[in-house]
């Protein structure tokens, strides 16, 4: 089984374009876009206030931001509070699986970037312009959807979460249906 462990909230394909070599080529052949992570860019680290040369995969991410861990004991709490009519049931099932489960919200940001807002913002990018209002509502839509992704906000949101006494992976749950 793989966890995340480095969350990219800014997607690499994104980030790659940053190389000019590799925007030229992607704009004659789309199909490149699977070697993004391995493209070299500089970007700036603001604690050491350097300018590095790095590849995609390295630059915007943040450990563990996608991930949760979820205990016997929080499903307790969340279903009680949530789903109070199930809790006989949830009680039950957690006495013969007592694991810790592990939440790796991975899949749903790469499904947004597979998404038609992300994909809108690529064939902008391509073209250099916005030509419908299609594209107009996907990019506005990729720009909601992005601010959701972004680790500040996260982090915000799960901090806020726990004073309200609630668990970091409830953020997730939310960030799924919106």
């Amino acid at each position: 089984m793989n966890i995340t462990h480095r969350t990219h909230f800014n997607p690499c394909f994104w980030t790659a374009f940053w190389n000019k070599d590799y925007y030229e080529k992607y704009h004659k052949n789309p199909s490149i876009k699977k070697d993004c992570r391995k493209q070299i860019v500089y970007s700036l680290n603001l604690r050491a206030g350097n300018i590095l040369k790095s590849k995609v995969e390295n630059v915007h991410f943040e450990k563990g931001l996608g991930t949760s861990e979820i205990t016997p004991d929080k499903q307790r709490d969340y279903c009680k509070r949530v789903f109070p009519e199930k809790y006989d049931e949830l009680d039950k099932y957690l006495k013969s699986h007592p694991d810790t489960l592990i939440l790796d919200f991975e899949n749903v940001f790469s499904a947004m970037e597979n998404g038609p807002a992300y994909q809108s913002l690529i064939d902008v990018i391509k073209k250099e312009k916005i030509s419908t209002r299609e594209e107009k509502a996907n990019i506005a839509t990729f720009i909601v959807l992005h601010n959701m992704k972004n680790h500040s906000i996260i982090n915000s949101m799960i901090e806020m979460r726990d004073k309200l006494g609630e668990h970091s992976f409830e953020h997730f749950i939310w960030l799924k249906h919106a």
